[in-house]
């Protein structure tokens, strides 16, 4: 009779008709390990030295970033500046200009890309320009000889060793898709992974990627969204970061794999949603929001599901009171305390109520009128961009179209507006004085 595998189906063994058809779409299937099979170890992992402490750093080039990151590792460059980093948000140390620390971890850098340089191949991946499409890698020595795109996902399998190594050699630059992912599966380490680059790397927006990648005389780029268990490192090249999260792999097992976290609008409502694989250890999740994507609060905590095997688990959260144009962000905490981020996202929501704001230049207050919005008592704030309240106005709120006026700050520049009723948050978004 016919086999019909369907989408995100997982097959560890074989799947097998002596007379009928054999239709899959979308699966991950691979032989079963034992029988006699080889243990596979992969080669020997390079001696990264001083450079294993850096978790984003560049050889030669400036190191820059914009927007809310997040980083667990050392950060710097050993020619140029690096800028743009909040201490606050970087659990090690920012090297604002090169150092000694730099100067070594540059030196140790470029014995570890020799090294994986002339590491000899095992196999070689003939279609460079399709990689990824829920490829399945086991401990070896890879080599894409061309520049790479990186599409979907790749799962990588250490068969249960988890100390077998994966080395992935590219000879070219490489891209890759949104929402892109390196999924570690079978006790596969992010410490153990290593990407060996020639040329520039572009990580797009969204992406999950895992391992420590070593790039030469390239530029890297990392987009909004994008979660790296690794570090990100180049001999040679600009290192540009933009609302991420780069973790310095640890010593042992990750709690959970990332898959995806994404969000919604239901009417007036956000449904948040995200899933993972391979949970051991995980207490729970905690989601916070932003309404500047800098200041964050806890909103709820969702607990963590009981896992089988390798399989994918799903968790949704709802939140009622979203901001008109917000922030999300999602944590786990092992259940010893211990406690990650993964990744920040924006959503806008279309809310039936309306607020605009009308700039008079002759004047030295802002008008904001509203309409259809909650009655009752409330306030509009005024906060400058690093979160200080710069005015404040007690107001009654009614549905009809109603106009009510703000101090204008002397300072041109962006704030944030805030209508506030009783603890709420109906409204906010960013005004331009000028």
């Amino acid at each position: 009779a016919a086999i019909t595998m369907s989408t995100n189906d997982t097959l560890e063994g074989r799947a097998l008709s002596t007379s009928g058809a054999v239709s899959v779409n979308g699966v991950l299937a691979y032989t079963p390990v034992g029988c006699g099979s080889p243990v596979l170890t992969g080669p020997a992992a390079p001696n990264l030295a001083s450079a294993a402490n850096y978790a984003i750093f560049s050889g030669n080039g400036g190191v820059t970033n914009s927007g809310v990151t997040y980083v667990t590792g050392d950060v710097g460059t050993n020619v140029g500046l690096t800028t743009g980093f909040n201490p606050l948000n970087v659990n090690g140390t920012i090297h604002p200009i090169p150092d000694g620390s730099t100067a070594a971890c540059a030196a140790d850098l470029l014995n570890a890309y020799n090294y994986l340089n002339t590491l000899p191949f095992d196999i070689e991946l003939l279609y460079p320009a399709q990689f990824g499409n829920n490829l399945v890698l086991t401990p070896h020595t890879y080599l894409m000889n061309a520049a790479t795109t990186f599409t979907g996902n790749v799962y990588l399998n250490a068969q249960g060793n988890a100390n077998a190594v994966f080395v992935i050699k590219i000879n070219g630059a490489l891209s890759t898709s949104t929402f892109s992912k390196v999924i570690l599966m079978n006790g596969t380490q992010a410490k153990n992974v290593y990407w060996k680059i020639e040329g520039a790397a572009n990580i797009n927006g969204f992406s999950i990627f895992n391992g420590t990648m070593v790039v030469n005389n390239g530029a890297i780029n990392l987009s909004t969204g994008d979660s790296i268990n690794g570090r990100i490192l180049t001999t040679n090249g600009a290192l540009t970061t933009s609302a991420v999260v780069v973790t310095l792999p640890t010593s042992g097992s990750l709690p959970l794999s990332w898959v995806y976290f994404r969000g919604k609008t239901v009417q007036n409502n956000v449904l948040l949603e995200w899933a993972t694989m391979n949970e051991v250890n995980n207490g729970f999740f905690t989601i916070e929001k932003s309404a500047d994507g800098r200041t964050f609060e806890a909103i709820g905590t969702v607990a963590a599901k009981t896992a089988v095997g390798d399989a994918q688990l799903s968790y949704s959260f709802t939140d009622a009171q979203p901001f008109s144009d917000g922030y999300y962000r999602i944590s786990q905490t092992d259940k010893d305390g211990q406690k990650r981020y993964y990744t920040t996202i924006q959503l806008k929501v279309n809310k039936s109520n309306t607020v605009k704001t009308l700039h008079y230049v002759q004047q030295n207050h802002i008008n904001v009128q509203t309409s259809g919005i909650k009655e009752g008592n409330a306030t509009i704030q005024l906060f400058n961009i690093d979160g200080r309240k710069v005015s404040v106005k007690s107001i009654l709120l009614t549905k009809e179209v109603n106009t009510y006026k703000i101090n204008k700050p002397l300072q041109k520049g962006v704030y944030i507006l805030l209508i506030e009723s009783n603890g709420e948050k109906l409204y906010t978004g960013k005004v331009l004085v000028y």
